[in-house]
């Protein structure tokens, strides 16, 4: 098994990202994608499955999970981005934050012109089921990263996408 899938199964099977406060926040039953874009949408994990899906399945110590997810960019693409060229676009990132404030960049190029942006998902179904609550509603999996662990957001609540201003 590879480090890079190693550090997967780490960060999944521990579920430990706490709010600044030292408590656990709790999973959210909406996910919000707003920012600098056409529509703001809130969707629930039911309208989400209308989004073309992958099944992803990660080795664990105790077996294998199954994690069905749409791409991230599938996601922002829907809410129609406002940017007025593609240099603008080039310039926009989206943040994917938990309710925990716990929360994880992805800059529009990645996820748009790089074939990192295949591998960036919004999950919502774990073994055919609903995520548990230790992971939430939501969760953002990267499986691309070398250390995928730090841009796992369980318990996400929204998807944000902005611009860097120079």
């Amino acid at each position: 098994m590879g480090l890079r899938k190693l550090l997967a199964i780490v960060a999944i099977y521990c579920g430990v990202f706490v709010s600044a406060n030292g408590l656990a926040a709790g999973p959210s039953t909406d996910l919000l994608v707003s920012g600098n874009v056409a529509s703001s949408k809130t969707y629930t994990a039911k309208e989400l499955e209308q989004f073309p899906f992958k099944e992803i399945t990660i080795e664990f110590p105790d077996g294998d999970r199954k994690y069905r997810g749409a791409l991230l960019r599938d996601i922002v693409t829907a809410s129609k981005p406002l940017e007025p060229d593609k240099l603008a676009l080039r310039q926009s990132y989206i943040i994917a934050k938990g309710t925990d404030d716990y929360f994880a960049l992805f800059t529009w190029g990645e996820l748009f012109l790089s074939p990192a942006g295949e591998e960036v998902f919004v999950v919502y179904r774990r073994d055919g089921n609903a995520l548990p609550d230790t992971e939430g509603s939501f969760a953002t999996i990267a499986l691309k990263d070398s250390k995928p662990g730090p841009r796992y957001v369980k318990w996400l609540k929204s998807i944000e996408f902005r611009r860097i201003s120079p």
